[in-house]
């Protein structure tokens, strides 16, 4: 599968505790090529989760600020 352009943005904005919908309108990238790009390419793959889980933390870390 081809790799999207900006695809590397995408995980930036992940990163941030974006929605992975949200970050692919922005890129203007299909839902389904951003996948097939991830499930050819290991390293995209590792970078993926990567970013999911920064910004799982990225979004608890602003929950708990709302919090206190």
């Amino acid at each position: 599968a081809k790799k999207p352009p900006n695809i590397e943005l995408v995980f930036v904005d992940l990163c941030a505790g974006e929605p992975l919908r949200k970050a692919l309108a922005a890129r203007k990238i299909d839902t389904r090529d951003f996948y097939r790009a991830i499930n050819a390419d290991a390293e995209l793959a590792q970078q993926y989760a990567r970013a999911k889980s920064d910004g799982m933390d990225a979004i608890a870390d602003d929950a708990i600020a709302i919090a206190d």
